[in-house]
């Protein structure tokens, strides 16, 4: 799968996995058609970038199994 690292403002570091099962459960938790993102000349790409909700949520989905109950507490409303 694919994988990728970031820091968020509180210098954190997490890992991003993408394997054919997380494009099912990003789809399952956001509607998000991860898959096409590169088809109809990028449309797909620019929607997630210009929702930061959106991308907040696929993120939590493909970094989920790094959140603790601490850490998920500040996500909740974007999980849900």
């Amino acid at each position: 799968g694919v994988m990728a690292k970031f820091k968020d403002l509180a210098g954190r570091e997490w890992d991003v996995s993408m394997r054919v099962a997380s494009l099912a459960r990003v789809r399952e938790a956001t509607g998000f058609e991860l898959s096409k993102i590169l088809d109809d000349n990028l449309r797909r790409l620019g929607e997630i970038a210009a929702d930061p909700e959106l991308l907040c949520r696929v993120l939590f989905v493909l970094i989920g199994g790094e959140f603790d109950s601490s850490i998920s507490r500040h996500f909740g409303a974007i999980a849900h």
